[in-house]
């Protein structure tokens, strides 16, 4: 294979399963991993729709982050929330949403602007989805 980059979207947790294929061993099948093997093929491929990550703020709160190769969304969650509990947004205490083609650098918050109200919802019904199912 030859080196080239992709815009494809990963996780972590991609890694062990991208190793078993290149090694030729069987991959487990309880994994949350997918191998990045049609990636490294072709880095025109997609392997994963969205990846998402989890990082600790201050005083109790927990960010969790919907990653598209477009967009970014991310709740801040107050409350000591975890993914094992029930959704509530009452508990949200920041939303942001990001553009990367526009905004690369993450500068601008587009969570609230009329013109990104689709990709939001979309976005965010990623997430839901994400909670709902995570357990």
């Amino acid at each position: 294979m030859q080196p080239g980059v992709t815009e494809g979207v990963t996780e972590f947790i991609d890694i062990f399963p991208t190793l078993c294929e290149l090694a030729g061993i069987t991959i487990p099948d309880d994994l949350d991993g997918v191998s990045l093997v049609p990636l490294m093929k072709d880095p025109g491929n997609e392997v994963r729709e969205f990846a998402v990550s989890q990082f600790p703020r201050g005083g109790n709160i927990m960010g969790y982050s919907i990653r598209t190769t477009r967009y970014r969304l991310t709740y801040w969650i107050g409350e000591g929330f975890r993914t094992t509990m029930p959704f509530d947004d009452d508990l949200v205490v920041a939303k942001e949403l990001y553009d990367y083609r526009r905004d690369p650098l993450e500068t601008v918050n587009v969570a609230d602007k009329l013109r990104y109200r689709r990709v939001y919802r979309k976005m965010s019904g990623l997430m839901l989805d994400f909670f709902e199912n995570y357990n």
